[in-house]
């Protein structure tokens, strides 16, 4: 006979011991051990379910799509062709597009650059746009809608609008930190008139250029630390010319006083057009990009050049060579 115990929940029957007669006087001794039961083996547990791992669909292709280079770009975009890039000296980049749309961005060191604001500037395309010496104010000009617009670069907004009765080409900063007056210049794009106003006045002129240029200007920067503003027509003629202080007539800094002293006729001689130009930060030496694809560098103050570089396609498959570069489609390889 077998005792059930319960004892905290588990059931436990006790083991029987019996005790049998052998025979010839001798006891055999056995004991009946009956298995011990507990409530929990007699439910046995149910089966873990197996658990399954999400793949992501076309997983292998965006680990392939991850950079693995050192070095890899990222495309901030317009909406339509970019035309004009400049980065200012608070480190700041503007960049216009064909539409008529102006972007701010900051550049921020080891990080890239960053998107500020958005303006919708011109209806049409941009003819130029340009910064002042220190990178405070930035203006924009639209041959076809006849306007200028001037904005502060570093609370990123437009304070001043001009609109003209001519149609305006190309604009140019032409003063230095101590004016008192932020002049700007605008070219007129049909004639070479080049009329001066003032960035946070009206549309009256403070000073007009009639006849320095026969040609309309295509090309005009200025250079602060010698007060000299550089300015070339559309037959490649260039012309000195100073700010504000000197009442823009011929600086006095440079070290000649006739241009048949200098190379400012080199494009008139070989009749090929200037299409781009910069000046140094020091102001001593101005680059200018001609239709010929040749790069001419200027010494300022001197007026002459001091180097031509070769930029034709014909002189790079000549250097290819010459160093065994093997061409194909228009690309170099080593």
């Amino acid at each position: 006979m077998s005792n059930i115990v319960e004892n905290n929940s588990e059931e436990t029957e006790v083991p029987q011991c019996s005790i049998h007669d052998a025979g010839d006087g001798a006891d055999l001794t056995s004991f009946s051990i009956h298995k011990i039961s507990r409530k929990e083996d007699a439910i046995s547990p149910e089966p873990k379910k197996l658990r399954n791992d999400p793949t992501l669909k076309y997983e292998q292709v965006y680990l392939r799509a991850i950079p693995k280079a050192s070095q890899y770009e990222k495309s901030f975009m317009h909406r339509d062709t970019i035309t004009h890039v400049l980065a200012t000296e608070k480190d700041f980049i503007v960049t216009a597009s064909q539409d008529g749309h102006l972007k701010f961005w900051k550049k921020k060191h080891n990080e890239g650059i960053e998107f500020v604001k958005h303006f919708r500037c011109h209806l049409k395309e941009f003819s130029d746009i340009t910064v002042n010496h220190n990178g405070s104010l930035i203006a924009t000009c639209c041959t076809q809608d006849r306007s200028v617009k001037v904005f502060d670069v570093v609370n990123f907004d437009m304070i001043n609008m001009f609109k003209f009765e001519f149609n305006p080409r190309i604009v140019c900063f032409v003063h230095q930190g101590s004016d008192l007056v932020n002049a700007l210049a605008v070219s007129d794009a049909r004639s070479g008139n080049i009329i001066i106003v003032d960035s946070n006045g009206n549309n009256e002129p403070i000073y007009l250029l009639d006849k320095l240029h026969q040609r309309p200007v295509i090309l005009m920067q200025y250079a602060a630390i010698p007060d000299v503003t550089i300015s070339i027509d559309d037959m490649g003629m260039i012309e000195y010319w100073s700010g504000t202080k000197s009442n823009y007539e011929f600086p006095t800094s440079v070290d000649f006083k006739y241009k048949m002293d200098t190379d400012l006729y080199e494009f008139c001689k070989i009749k090929q057009i200037p299409r781009s130009m910069s000046i140094s930060p020091n102001g001593r030496i101005f680059a200018i990009f001609a239709s010929n694809c040749f790069i001419y560098i200027f010494n300022l103050l001197s007026g002459k050049i001091i180097l031509k570089l070769d930029e034709t396609i014909e002189k790079y498959i000549q250097m290819g060579n010459e160093t065994k570069f093997e061409i194909f489609n228009d690309f170099y390889y080593f």
